[in-house]
């Protein structure tokens, strides 16, 4: 464990420490235990509904950044597929890139990117054929 996580860890425990010594009417500082009940379970039924969003949202871009997109020519290519493809390239004499951060694009650069490379590669086919 880190320093910094010793320390805190040890602010927790004198916190809760504290707490357990305290009678009731010092920790519910004169308000109905009701009130305070109430309120708990308030923060609790938010703070669940925000996980929940928070969780569906890393859910949906999961599945955005792993569903296949539709490439030139009716070909589907993930993102992750596509940085591959585009690492190689970069690495073939065929082609000359600008010099750039690959793993540093946006999927949806590198998408482009990749529809770039295959079109010039289709092209490149055609031209070879008598």
């Amino acid at each position: 464990m880190s320093k910094h996580t010793t320390e805190l860890n040890n602010l927790f425990e004198s916190y809760f420490h504290e707490l357990r010594a305290m009678s009731d009417d010092d920790v519910l500082d004169g308000e109905a235990a009701q009130t305070v009940k109430a309120r708990a379970l308030e923060r609790l039924k938010a703070a669940k509904a925000e996980g929940g969003r928070r969780r569906l949202a890393i859910a949906r871009a999961n599945m955005r950044d792993s569903a296949p997109h539709r490439a030139e020519g009716g070909e589907d290519v993930t993102p992750a597929a596509a940085r591959t493809y585009v690492t190689r390239a970069a690495n073939d004499a065929r082609y000359t890139m600008a010099a750039r951060k690959l793993d540093e694009l946006t999927d949806e650069d590198v998408l482009r990117l990749y529809r770039q490379l295959r079109m010039l590669e289709s092209d490149s086919e055609a031209d070879d054929k008598p």
